[in-house]
């Protein structure tokens, strides 16, 4: 399932790489890559195979709430509360 997902966010252009400079994050750390999740929102497609995903590795972990906790994973944290019926 990784390496399915990895390459959804390739064909998507949604991976950026560079090595010199690198991405710095909201955290302050600097990361040779840069995924945007935000991009597949825009593919519902692409977007039900993640939640499909989050679906199967969330089902090994119990839980009551779901929390998207940066802001591009707001959608996805609320998406995937929705297909589990849980609080957001």
């Amino acid at each position: 399932m990784a390496k399915e997902i990895a390459r959804l966010l390739l064909d998507a252009k949604a991976v950026d790489i560079d090595t010199e400079e690198g991405f710095v994050y909201a955290s302050g750390i600097i990361s040779p890559i840069y995924c945007d999740n935000r991009i597949l929102l825009s593919y519902p497609q692409l977007r039900e195979k993640i939640i499909h995903a989050f679906l199967k590795k969330s089902s090994t972990i119990e839980h009551d709430i779901v929390a998207g906790v940066a802001t591009a994973a707001i959608a996805w944290g609320a998406l995937l509360a929705e297909k589990e019926r849980k609080k957001c």
